[in-house]
């Protein structure tokens, strides 16, 4: 995944709101409660796991306080939500529609096509995907720090308090009661394992250890034999499928994981808090890891619609620079359980 960003631009492009599509998840966030406990991590070595990187290994046990992770990938409605409150808020200057970066970092490429969000008279809006409205799909082409910011931003409008410092990147330690980025292991174990951590380690992250089209929005489901699940995908880049598609009533199947997440293989990438180390599992904390102390680019996972069913399995780890965006790339927030 290492394409440069097209643009570091936002602006308007003259359109039209769309109107609500009616795919939204419910109250925003809808996050699933994950109690503490200890869960193996790293991949399997049978299956689809059997040839997984080595940077996926060893295996080790991690214990992870309770927390709470998104249960759908945020959305183009629920960023253009927390856009708009910042832009009135004073901290987006409104420069030719829009602020295209914070202290020299990209937010989001609204510039390209493929992104879902636009500016129209002095507002951020969700713009049309196709003859579709794109407010449930996930937002896509947002950095690292536009994830972040978000979190923050989103803290603020609920009265928590940020867990980021904007100056410097860093997580505030102790964690606040804001909103944030999962850390890799929360993500993994709300991928892979129940919501205890007990139970099996699973491939996927609908709760199976093998995968097909019906199950996923990766790379072979437009290429599926036969009618595909859904009508949504129309060939236009970025084949995205709405948050929370696959639950039964909208797709053929319930593809949740064994926590209760959607889409946690396949359909966009997603930021996570930490930064990469190939060899970290090695010498990684047991408790809490949040990933090492230095270095750049930062943790993605579980694939996109674009990825192969190697990328999209619960252990596959991605990283790239905080910069980076693309078309199939977002994040999911997860906050600490309350005190």
């Amino acid at each position: 995944m290492m394409f440069a960003a097209t643009c570091l631009f936002l602006f308007s492009l003259g359109a039209a709101e769309t109107p609500e599509s009616g795919l939204s998840p419910g109250a925003f966030p809808e996050l699933v409660a994950v109690p503490g406990g200890i869960f193996a991590m790293g991949r399997r070595d049978d299956g689809d796991d059997a040839q997984g990187p080595q940077n996926e290994l060893p295996r080790h046990r991690v214990s992870l306080d309770a927390y709470f992770i998104g249960k759908y990938e945020v959305t183009n409605r629920e960023f253009v939500q927390v856009l708009n409150w910042a832009l009135t808020q004073g901290r987006l200057p409104d420069s030719h529609g829009g602020a295209a970066s914070i202290s020299g970092h990209v937010l989001i490429d609204n510039v390209n096509p493929a992104c879902g969000i636009g500016y129209v008279d002095k507002a951020f809006i969700a713009r049309p995907y196709g003859p579709h409205p794109s407010e449930a799909l996930p937002v896509v082409l947002v950095s690292w720090h536009g994830a972040v910011l978000f979190c923050n931003w989103l803290s603020e409008m609920q009265g928590r308090t940020p867990c980021y410092d904007p100056a410097t990147w860093e997580r505030i330690e102790p964690v606040p009661n804001g909103f944030r980025l999962p850390t890799e292991a929360e993500w993994e174990r709300a991928a892979a394992w129940d919501a205890s951590g007990a139970g099996t380690h699973r491939i996927y992250g609908f709760s199976r250890d093998t995968i097909e089209p019906a199950w996923a929005n990766y790379r072979e489901f437009r290429n599926a034999a036969g009618p595909c699940p859904t009508n949504f995908f129309l060939g236009i880049e970025p084949r995205v499928s709405p948050a929370g598609f696959y639950d039964a009533s909208r797709s053929l199947v319930l593809a949740v994981s064994p926590a209760g997440c959607f889409d946690m293989s396949g359909n966009v990438w997603e930021w996570c808090h930490d930064r990469f180390d190939a060899g970290y599992y090695a010498q990684s904390p047991s408790a809490n890891p949040a990933g090492p102390t230095s270095g750049v680019r930062r943790v993605e996972r579980g694939g996109g619609w674009n990825s192969g069913e190697r990328y999209v399995r619960t252990a596959y780890r991605n990283c790239d620079d905080p910069d980076f965006v693309h078309f199939d790339l977002g994040f999911r927030v997860a906050r600490n359980a309350d005190r």
